[in-house]
């Protein structure tokens, strides 16, 4: 487990922000697995966080946020400072992932329409009752209004 793996993935990425906003004011190493440092917030707060990269979960931030149990922005933005090579990690994941989502939905509609363009009459009526009764309700009746009554 890592600072990254142990944050939300909206922490992962807000500490990313904050790492690239230069709101680390400072990073300093304690010893091989412990890093300290403070993190300007939101208002005109400071926060003072001590990371663990050996034991994620034990990290500490006097933030409101982490509150002893979580691992927060603000420790992902130390971890950052401390290690820059992991934030140019980190965003070239996330970059390839939105590559890759970008990809899944231009190709989707092609899949789709490939899929309808096997099946038969009768498993297309069975498709699209299925569809339909599978609407919420409120689309549901759309769908009569709009077609049937």
């Amino acid at each position: 487990m890592s600072i990254l793996t142990a944050a939300s993935s909206k922490s992962a990425w807000r500490g990313y922000e904050y790492f690239m906003e230069d709101k680390v004011q400072f990073v300093k190493k304690l010893d091989d697995t412990h890093f300290g440092g403070a993190v300007a917030g939101n208002e005109a707060e400071s926060y003072a966080v001590t990371i663990d990269i050996e034991h994620p979960k034990r990290s500490t931030c006097d933030c409101p946020f982490a509150n002893g149990l979580k691992v927060c922005k603000h420790m992902v933005a130390i971890y950052f400072a401390a290690f820059p090579e992991e934030a140019i990690k980190f965003k070239a994941a996330i970059d390839r992932a939105l590559e890759e989502e970008e990809q899944y939905r231009e190709e989707l509609p092609g899949r789709i329409e490939k899929y309808i363009n096997k099946l038969n009459k009768a498993q297309l009526k069975d498709l699209a009752l299925n569809l339909i009764y599978e609407l919420p309700e409120y689309e549901f009746e759309r769908f009569v209004r709009d077609y049937i009554d």
